[in-house]
């Protein structure tokens, strides 16, 4: 099943200049934002938490779809993305539990995708396990997904490729595993929720949040070969007192390093602002000194939750995903990047 891109904003890419500082990077409005797949209306549908990996000369997309965020048995989809259409290829789902949270993980072979196994009847202790499933044999792929590995989730797992940084949870006092090769995990650890990581020049550095709490910026992460931490200090400033920086994602793609993230603000009990940004960086070293070349943010909106943005090039065009609710609908949206 095929479904067509379906213009929202018909109009023409804009570029709305935002002023600033002389020092500040330019920063441009994204306007021109096409509905990619929608939620079932009549379900409350929830699209999310979107994950893009070129693929044997396309990029593929995981998503999770589910009737809420997490209460219900939710199932990850796969889906190939040709110009301005997708067409549904695997799904991934438990009779039991809620599949949630994909990741891709690929070598020079096969294609694989790494999922959270959620028990919604208990939000609070809901996480049980994490699996790695095989979706391909070389460029074909598989109709019925092969389990390849369970992982407890008291050890957490995130694939990492060469050159697209990965996401995923943490718990607290446990382990970041980053997972170079599918069956040699290298163990990290660090103490907090969210981080993307790129091997760079013969080690990582991540980007991350800091706890999720207004004001604060996000944090840089350098370590070792080992998995030695070498640096951990706070990364960009930011700039609303009042919003907290959420789903950080960093990337090298097109020679260049990109980060997106979503800036949340509460602005009353039943309002909350959002948006999502992207900044532009020629170098590694512009990236750790926090030094954008341009700046990127999709309109700020009003009770409207943006999350989990994610950088891809489509038909060699720089393009971003990400999910975002509004009423009882969330979807996935994508924007060309200039």
């Amino acid at each position: 099943m095929s479904g067509k891109i379906f213009v929202v904003l018909a109009s023409l890419l804009i570029l709305l200049y935002v002023s600033g500082a002389s020092s500040r990077a330019p920063e441009y409005q994204l306007l021109e934002r096409y509905e990619l797949i929608g939620g079932k209306k009549e379900a409350g549908g929830h699209i999310a938490f979107p994950d893009v990996s070129d693929f044997c000369g396309l990029p593929h997309i995981a998503y999770r779809e589910g009737d809420s965020h997490a209460s219900d048995k939710g199932a990850v989809k796969i889906a190939s993305l040709n110009q301005n259409e997708y067409t549904y290829k695997i799904e991934i789902k438990d009779q039991k539990y809620d599949i949630r949270n994909p990741y891709f993980v690929k070598n020079n072979e096969n294609l694989y995708v790494y999922v959270s196994v959620f028990n919604f009847s208990d939000l609070k202790n809901g996480f049980i396990e994490s699996r790695l499933y095989q979706i391909s044999i070389g460029c074909n792929l598989l109709n019925d997904p092969r389990l390849i590995k369970t992982l407890d989730w008291s050890v957490v797992y995130m694939p990492l490729s060469l050159n697209i940084g990965s996401f995923g949870k943490f718990i607290s006092d446990r382990s970041w595993c980053v997972s170079i090769f599918i069956d040699a995990p290298d163990c990290f650890k660090t103490y907090d929720e969210e981080m993307s990581l790129l091997k760079v020049d013969g080690e990582f550095v991540g980007i991350l949040r800091n706890h999720p709490k207004v004001g604060l910026p996000m944090r840089l992460m350098r370590y070792s070969s080992s998995g030695a931490i070498l640096e951990s200090r706070d990364w960009c400033v930011n700039e609303n007192s009042n919003a907290a920086l959420v789903s950080p994602k960093l990337y090298f793609l097109n020679g260049n390093y990109w980060v997106a993230y979503a800036e949340r603000e509460e602005i009353s009990k039943s309002q909350e602002r959002a948006t999502i940004k992207l900044k532009k960086f020629r170098s590694i070293e512009a990236l750790k000194n926090c030094n954008p070349d341009t700046q990127f943010k999709t309109p700020e909106a009003v009770n409207i939750d943006y999350g989990y943005p994610t950088i891809f090039i489509n038909q060699g065009r720089m393009s971003m995903i990400w999910y975002e609710t509004s009423g009882k609908s969330t979807k996935l949206f994508t924007s060309p990047i200039p």
